[in-house]
């Protein structure tokens, strides 16, 4: 048995082994680490589009400022057919002809009668009543597609001018095109050829 002063020294167990090295990383094409997706290149920002300002064309033309509403127009800012058709109303309400021509050759000149036939028959009814026959006709034969309004807005200015002969041949080309007449319109034609003799 030993003794605090025994020769024999106590026994230490040896230190543990140090741990392993980490395993190797995996290649890149194995499913634990998958190859990351090429980058998207960024969306590509639409360009701005302006927002259209019928409301705003509308609230100067119920407030009396027609000019500032065609000023405002010429900008080239979008705008919808019927706030074209109110502002024509208006340039035959004031019958100022100068900026029915103005509101006419503005940006917004493509609604006209060649894309709309509703605007092109306001435009020729808004010539028309300004005292401007022969620029009512011009845009009336300059439109691709004419309506029963548009027939109607170019008549109905020819019996207003006693012009019974141009109402006769208009009639005609009418009912070449298979549009048919409304009683309004019909009664104007009578009236024509009660004039003409026809």
């Amino acid at each position: 048995m030993d003794t605090p002063h025994s020769p024999y020294k106590q026994y230490k167990p040896p230190p543990p082994p140090p741990p392993p090295p980490p395993p190797p990383p995996p290649p890149p094409n194995s499913f634990t680490n998958p190859i990351k997706p090429f980058p998207l290149p960024p969306k590509t920002l639409k360009p701005k589009t302006h927002k259209p300002i019928d409301s705003h064309l509308h609230r100067l033309r119920r407030n009396g400022r027609l000019q500032d509403a065609i000023l405002a127009l010429e900008q080239g800012r979008p705008i919808k057919p019927r706030t074209y058709i109110s502002l024509l109303q208006s340039c035959i309400d004031s019958e100022s002809i100068e900026l029915g021509r103005r509101l006419h050759s503005s940006a917004a000149a493509p609604l006209e009668g060649g894309a709309d036939p509703f605007v092109g028959a306001k435009l020729v009814s808004m010539y028309a009543k300004c005292g401007s026959l022969d620029d009512a006709r011009k845009v009336f034969d300059e439109m691709r597609e004419r309506n029963l309004f548009a027939w109607s807005a170019m008549i109905g200015a020819c019996v207003r001018e006693h012009r019974w002969e141009e109402v006769a041949g208009l009639f005609a080309c009418m009912v070449g095109e298979e549009v048919m007449p409304d009683r309004f319109l019909l009664t104007r034609i009578l009236q024509a050829c009660a004039n003409t003799g026809t």
